[in-house]
């Protein structure tokens, strides 16, 4: 089964290069995500820790995406340094 393609809003977009976060973090986020909730529908967020470069520590970061029978968009995207917050049930 193949993958559904993801694709980016201009906000998104705008978040990556203003929260310099790489596009490849968040596809490996959504495709992999430590943690999947429920936000307003249609909407979902996928959460995953990760070490950022920049920052030098664990981070995590925060995707909202909306799923349709052609892909994936993404919302938009954050990272946060309170993993426990939302990682834990």
């Amino acid at each position: 089964m193949l993958e559904k393609p993801i694709r980016f809003t201009p906000h998104a977009e705008q978040s990556l290069l203003a929260r310099l976060i790489s596009r490849k973090e968040v596809e490996e986020t959504v495709r992999s995500p430590d943690r999947e909730e429920d936000a307003r529908p249609p909407r979902r967020v996928a959460s995953r820790q990760f070490f950022d470069e920049l920052l030098k520590k664990e981070m995590l970061l925060r995707v909202i995406t909306e799923e349709s029978a052609d892909g994936i968009q993404v919302i938009t995207l954050y990272k946060t340094s309170k993993i426990t917050k939302y990682l834990i049930p």
